[in-house]
């Protein structure tokens, strides 16, 4: 009998339209910010292991990012290009400042991502992101956010 226990968890959070900028709300105005029907989805696969994490993102064009890292120091373990990379580390030493035992050395994660628009479009890659990451680890998504892009929080809500 396999005493090794796979656990398996997904959470979707919905974009938003924001009508008038972000900058303007960040100033005090007002404005309206409307969900709309695609989001982004996260997935989180569970096994036991050593600390490592295995990140994929997908968008509707398919596969856009891929990283691997162990959780001892977020250390990278495979070689990644670009900012997403930074920007994904510097949301899971968020995660860890926000909840320090969440994440566990004697498991591994296997991390996809799914986003149902193109980053580009503006409707809340990133705070969807930050959304679907607090609802794993059980945090204010406003907490999170803080610690990592900041912003209005608007298309959170």
């Amino acid at each position: 009998m396999n005493s090794e226990v796979q656990t398996k968890k997904c959470w979707h959070s919905n974009g938003k339209l924001l009508i008038s900028g972000e900058y303007l709300v960040l100033k005090g105005a007002s404005s309206l910010a409307v969900p709309i029907n695609k989001g982004q989805s996260l997935e989180v696969t569970e096994n036991p292991g050593s600390g490592n994490i295995n990140w994929q993102a997908n968008h509707i064009n398919g596969k856009w990012f891929e990283g691997k890292f162990n959780i001892g120091g977020i250390r990278e373990k495979s070689y990644t290009s670009g900012p997403e990379f930074q920007k994904l580390l510097h949301i899971i030493d968020a995660v860890v400042e926000l909840k320090p035992n969440f994440l566990n050395q004697n498991t591994d994660y296997d991390i996809k991502t799914h986003l149902e628009f193109l980053p580009e479009h503006g409707l809340g890659s990133s705070s969807t992101l930050i959304n679907n990451m607090a609802k794993w680890i059980n945090c204010n998504p406003y907490d999170l956010l803080e610690k990592t892009f900041g912003g209005s929080g608007y298309d959170i809500a």
